[in-house]
């Protein structure tokens, strides 16, 4: 075995040194030699077992040896073949055989620098009107248009969340379903920053259900790039699946609000009856100065505010702005009358259906307004048109208490008809009562009088009585 081991250590090392001088010699023709070795000489591995070995080498492979050796001159000149590392070995087992050389490993990569988060906001600020109130709900009020104006910067890199500042619970409601219709929209909202909104303007706690959706879509703003008119008014709120919420008081907000010509608003088209009261009551002159536009959700509030709305929109508002200013001398009751007036509003509705000033002055027009009017429009209508005569009465003064009683009364009986059933019996009671103070006031002071003066006088105090049943009643049904 060791003799054997031996030979074989020889032969094998004169062979690999035989190769290695003729490769130093002739490296151009190693890659051909090395092909040619491989096609004719296959050498084998030498069979397991303690003396066969050389044996079988000697008596099996001479040949291959002899011609291997033969092999070993130089030749012509050839083009090199590919040949890997592991073919230069032709023994595995007893032979030196070369250590191959590894290349050495790349260097190490720094991993590379996480990219700075994306921008949450394309634009920095933008603003929108509200029309605030400053009484809400009472019969004396003043209502103001107001600019929103919405801020916001992105920062960290922690969990996405959105940091309202001065809002209550109905602002922040509002916010998050704002949030929330601006991924529906599949706007990119990126992930890994805090978006601080801040919101700046004079509106109180009471005011947080009209200015809802104004900050709604404001952030709609900032977040897409998406530029608003200024100019437009939301008066509104924002629940649940993005719907709009009606505003408080919004008819009070309409009636005292300023007449500039050019005010804009949107409002929940829920609202609808509460505008249509100003209407049954007689005074289509506030909503021909206040365009009023009904919203149904979040992507109709976009697109009135839109700097750029859709055409069919932009067409109708032109168009109604040519009625107004066609209107300037005209009273708008007699204006409205007019076939060719009706004609233009019948194509503002074409072109925007939830143009709801167009279709009330429409139905208005042609007389046929539907329905009574609202609870709280009803209570509002019959204390503004009592109003006067409450005044003189506390001031005791007779001749002003006779005037207002007979025209509060005259109003009383014109909006009946018209009035909520629930008021009703509080109207007529208030109508009753007016006209008995009137009575009274009449009658002369002379004694022959005296009697008259008493009955008259005991009148007014049970309708007073009864005026002021009626009127727990219904504050007891609020």
């Amino acid at each position: 075995m060791a003799r054997a081991s031996t030979l074989q250590c020889v032969v094998g090392k004169f062979i690999v040194n035989l190769w290695r001088s003729y490769q130093a010699a002739h490296s151009g023709q190693s890659q051909k030699f090395l092909k040619t070795c491989k096609d004719n000489i296959s050498i084998p591995k030498f069979p397991a077992g303690n003396g066969g070995n050389l044996r079988y080498f000697i008596s099996m492979n001479w040949t291959r040896a002899l011609l291997t050796t033969l092999m070993l001159t130089p030749f012509a000149a050839a083009p090199a073949e590919d040949a890997s590392e592991d073919e230069l070995l032709f023994f595995g087992t007893g032979v030196e055989t070369p250590t191959p050389i590894k290349a050495p490993p790349p260097p190490p990569v720094d991993p590379p620098e996480p990219a700075p988060a994306e921008a949450a906001l394309k634009l920095d600020v933008a603003s929108l009107g509200l029309l605030l109130l400053d009484a809400p709900r009472q019969s004396a009020v003043v209502a103001r248009p107001e600019l929103l104006k919405a801020s916001g910067r992105q920062s960290g890199t922690g969990k996405p969340e959105l940091n309202f500042q001065k809002g209550g619970d109905a602002m922040q409601t509002a916010l998050q379903y704002a949030l929330a219709a601006v991924r529906q929209q599949k706007v990119a909202v990126p992930s890994g920053v805090t978006i601080t909104y801040q919101l700046a303007g004079d509106y109180a706690n009471h005011e947080h259900d009209s200015a809802g959706l104004a900050a709604g879509v404001l952030l709609h703003s900032m977040i897409t790039g998406t530029k608003v008119d200024s100019n437009i008014i939301l008066c509104g709120g924002l629940g649940k699946a993005g719907v709009v919420t009606p505003a408080n008081a919004l008819g009070l907000r309409l009636r005292a609000a300023p007449d500039n010509g050019t005010m804009t608003l949107g409002v929940a088209l829920e609202s609808e009856p509460e505008i249509r009261d100003l209407a049954l009551m007689g005074e289509p002159a506030t909503l021909l100065r206040c365009e009023v536009i009904g919203l149904v959700t979040f992507p109709d509030a976009l697109a009135l505010a839109s700097a750029t709305p859709p055409p069919n929109l932009a067409k109708a508002r032109e168009i109604f702005q040519s009625i107004r200013t066609a209107c300037a001398a005209t009273p708008v009751g007699t204006f409205i009358k007019n076939p060719k007036v009706q004609q233009k509003l019948n194509e503002v509705l074409t072109l925007a259906p939830q143009h709801l000033s167009a279709r009330l002055l429409l139905q208005a027009g042609t007389g046929k307004l539907p329905g009574r009017m609202t609870y709280l429009t009803s209570q509002q209508a019959i204390l503004t048109a009592t109003q006067p005569f409450v005044i003189a009465l506390r001031k005791q003064d007779a001749a002003e208490m006779r005037k207002t009683a007979t025209s509060g009364g005259n109003t009383l009986s014109l909006m009946q008809a018209r009035i909520h059933p629930t008021v009703e019996r509080y109207l007529v009671t208030t109508r009753a009562f007016m006209r008995a103070t009137n009575n009274y006031l009449e009658l002369s002071t002379a004694p022959q009088f005296a009697g008259m003066r008493q009955k008259a006088r005991d009148e007014c105090i049970k309708l007073e009585n009864d005026l002021k049943a009626e009127k727990v009643k219904l504050e007891s049904k609020k």
